[in-house]
């Protein structure tokens, strides 16, 4: 993260990396298979989303979280095995987040969600990074690779 329009921040407990964009953007990335690895798109600490894979109760999922006003919903898509790569595409249009995903390097995009995100500022702008969690006691960490990760504006 050696450029300057990277920065760290924390809210409450969600770590991200982020870079800030303004107006609309485009995200096709990939990620690798863990705990929870996710890109994130925040306003706020009260309005964000987060999506990516996680191993929850035994299997890996496309997962999406999404908080409006400090109020968050959870979605799982299951995968039917572990994803290699796991890919993301996801795309900023105002206030309306898409998220696609695909398993494979071939795979196609599957949309999994689409989001309410509201604009807190009339700038439009909004941060978009990345962050990885594995939140089990029993866990000795994880490699993650983010590979191919392009934060474009949308035209």
């Amino acid at each position: 993260m050696s450029s300057p329009l990277m920065s760290s921040l924390i809210f409450s407990s969600l770590v991200q990396f982020f870079q800030v964009i303004v107006n609309d953007l485009k995200i096709p990335g990939h990620g690798t298979s863990v705990t929870e690895a996710q890109l994130v798109l925040s306003n706020n600490a009260y309005n964000w989303l987060k999506c990516g894979t996680e191993y929850v109760d035994g299997r890996y999922h496309a997962s999406v979280v999404v908080t409006v006003n400090g109020w968050s919903d959870w979605s799982l898509v299951p995968l039917e095995k572990p994803p290699s790569p796991f890919r993301l595409r996801v795309k900023r249009e105002r206030e309306a987040i898409h998220v696609e995903y695909g398993e494979g390097e071939n795979g196609p995009f599957k949309i999994m969600r689409l989001a309410y995100l509201p604009l807190v500022k009339k700038t439009r702008t909004i941060m978009v990074g990345i962050m990885c969690a594995s939140p089990n006691e029993e866990s000795d960490g994880f490699d993650v690779i983010f590979d191919q990760l392009n934060i474009t504006k949308h035209s």
